[in-house]
């Protein structure tokens, strides 16, 4: 799962890198994303490697260490002193491409026992040094398992959401946009899920019969624009107990959405990452649940003609 920084300065100031330098940062950023991609899940597959070679050395992330002779001692440390490096520049590498894990907790123990790598002598000298190498270890590890809970857990983003029995074609919007997601298209993700809810919309005026009515000439709702779609369903009610299909707060919301739609259409608009996928859950829960009403058992409407100015 690629999520990126804005810049080197944003990755710099959260990581503090001691290895990945601000050219080479660029240059990799620059590069497709299917590249990105595979160097992550290369990284990953290294970053379990030296995990192993540390658990070969006599670790266990715990508490357990090696019992060395004196003549081994020097050729010991040397050796698992470039493999903790190397998980240093490993982790630098992966977090690259991965703000989402830098800023995670097992992302963040990690960075925290990186002065393992800068102090070595000290701790060496105060006795700390196969403690720092299992404790290091052992966030190595958790770092490993939490990237690929991170990939398992993206199959069900935003699809968790849709009701079971949404039609093929409107959960395809929603496919793609979770499949943007995972890669990185932050903006491009959100804008497919807005188009998968305006699907959702657009099918429910259509199979409950909804009409616009302006000064005699009737259209059918779901052919109306997104506004015009939105204020529509706000006004029409279900027969059972005359609430209307979407209340106020869900047709502000809605509202909003659109705005935010539109916005991201244009090269102006400045909204975070974090408020992309956001609003991507909740258009995918607003689209599951007005799916779920609409085949609810005798879900009739008091009105399907409504007039608009």
């Amino acid at each position: 799962m690629i999520t990126k920084w804005v810049s080197f300065e944003e990755y710099s100031k959260w990581v503090e890198p001691i290895y990945l330098r601000k050219g080479l940062y660029n240059t990799r950023a620059s590069e497709s994303l299917l590249r990105q991609i595979c160097r992550m899940e290369a990284d990953v597959q290294s970053l379990w490697h030296a995990t192993e070679q540390l658990r070969d050395s006599g670790y266990d992330g715990k508490t357990r260490k090696p019992k060395l002779g004196s003549s081994d001692a020097d050729k010991h440390y040397a050796y698992v002193h470039g493999v903790c490096v190397h998980l240093g520049q490993l982790g630098e590498s992966i977090f690259a491409a991965n703000k989402s894990l830098a800023k995670s907790p097992q992302g963040m123990d990690f960075l925290e026992l990186r002065d393992l790598q800068t102090d070595w002598d000290s701790y060496k000298t105060s006795g700390r040094i196969d403690q720092g190498i299992n404790d290091l270890l052992g966030e190595a590890e958790r770092l490993n398992a939490a990237y690929y809970d991170t990939v398992n857990d993206s199959d069900e983003f935003l699809i968790g959401q849709l009701s079971e029995d949404l039609p093929v074609f409107l959960r395809r919007d929603f496919e793609t946009a979770r499949d943007q997601f995972s890669v990185g298209l932050q903006e491009a993700g959100f804008l497919s899920a807005g188009r998968g809810l305006e699907g959702v919309l657009r099918a429910f005026a259509q199979k409950k019969g909804i009409w616009i009515d302006r000064k005699g000439s009737t259209t059918p709702a779901g052919e109306a624009d997104f506004f015009d779609l939105i204020e529509v369903l706000a006004k029409v009610r279900w027969r059972s107990d005359k609430r209307p299909v979407l209340d106020t707060a869900t047709k502000t919301l809605l509202h909003h959405l659109r705005t935010a739609r539109n916005a991201a259409a244009h090269p102006n608009a400045h909204l975070t990452e974090e408020n992309w996928r956001e609003l991507a859950v909740v258009v995918a829960g607003h689209a599951g649940r007005l799916w779920k009403l609409a085949q609810r058992r005798y879900a009739g409407l008091v009105e399907k003609k409504i007039s608009r100015a």
